[in-house]
Formats: C-alpha cells, sequence, structure tokens
C-alpha cells in the first residue's frame, strides 16, 4: 500500500510541526488537524478505491458532527474565551478524531496512530486556545471514537488506541491482543 503509507507519513509529518504558544498558532493546529484528517481519511479512502469505505466514513462523520452540532445547540456552555455559548462539545476534536478512528478501525494502527497523534494535538490546541475546556474536548474524542465503532468495519482488531485525560494530563493509551 504505497499511497497509504505514503499520506500516512504525511499526517505524522503535520503532527510534528513546531507549535509556539501564541493562540493563533493553536488556533491553526486545531484547524488544520481538524480539517486534514478527514481529507486525508478522504484521499486514502479513495486512493485504496474502497467504496465500502467511502460510505462507512460519510456515515461516520454525519453522525459525528451531527451529535455535536446538536449537541452545542441543546448545552449552552460558555466558552474558557467567553466568545460565545456554543463550548460543549468540540466540533474540531470530533472531526479529528472521527476521523482517526476511521482510518485506525478500516486500514490498521500503522495509519491509525498518526491519525490519532494529530488528533490529540487539536485536542490539546481547543484547549490551549481556550476555545475549550478538557471536558468539552473529552466529549469530541468520545463521540468521535463511538462514531467510528459504530459504522466503520475493523480491519485489524490486533491494537487498538484510545484518549484519556486527567486533570493534570492527556494521552493516548494502547490496548494490543496477543
Amino acid at each position: 500500500m504505497p499511497v497509504l503509507a505514503s499520506l500516512s507519513g504525511n499526517v505524522c509529518a503535520a503532527q510534528t510541526l513546531p507549535v509556539s504558544s501564541s493562540t493563533s498558532t493553536w488556533h491553526a493546529v486545531a484547524d488544520v488537524g481538524a480539517i486534514g484528517v478527514p481529507l486525508v481519511a478522504g484521499l486514502i479512502t479513495l486512493a485504496e478505491h474502497d467504496t465500502d469505505g467511502l460510505i462507512q466514513l460519510g456515515e461516520t462523520g454525519l453522525l459525528a458532527e451531527g451529535t455535536a452540532l446538536g449537541l452545542k445547540q441543546i448545552v449552552k456552555s460558555t466558552r474558557p474565551n467567553g466568545l460565545d455559548n456554543k463550548s460543549f462539545p468540540s466540533n474540531h476534536t470530533t472531526a479529528a478524531f472521527f476521523a482517526a478512528s476511521y482510518l485506525e478501525d478500516r486500514y490498521g494502527w500503522e495509519v491509525g496512530l498518526p491519525a490519532h497523534m494529530v488528533a490529540v494535538a487539536v485536542a490539546v490546541a481547543r484547549v490551549k486556545s481556550r476555545d475549550h475546556r478538557a471536558v468539552d474536548v473529552l466529549a469530541g474524542a468520545a463521540i468521535g471514537e463511538l462514531s467510528a465503532y459504530l459504522f466503520t468495519h475493523r480491519r485489524d482488531e490486533t491494537v487498538r488506541f484510545f484518549p484519556w485525560s486527567t486533570g493534570d494530563g492527556a494521552g493516548v493509551a494502547m490496548v494490543a491482543k496477543f
């Protein structure tokens, strides 16, 4: 799968860009990741001529984004920066995680790991930019993960990655079957 390796390498490279602490930089990281991970997921699916995968990606995205946008209308949570009352859940994080989870479930952990790294960077960026609280990004990640779980047929069940967070930090846990 040379196309798969090339595109996943680009996702991994995007995750390692230097990041300063300015709010505009955090916004850029979040925007690039929230658009980039779903875009890469679509490009990989198209490159693999995977019609079933394209349908699954669409279903996953519709459920995830619909749920996140619907909750924003129902739950009136003010953003930490005070901009508006649409903080819960983080839509940027939802987008990055539904696509990363889709990639992992459909094409394996080798593609899912770099995509999840970018998704975690998106979640961190949304908190660092003061657009969201930790609970907002955790909810977005959970919505994305659950949506992919419901619609994406697994191709590799040997390794799975899950986002986690505490008051002191966040990361990605790995579960492996032997």
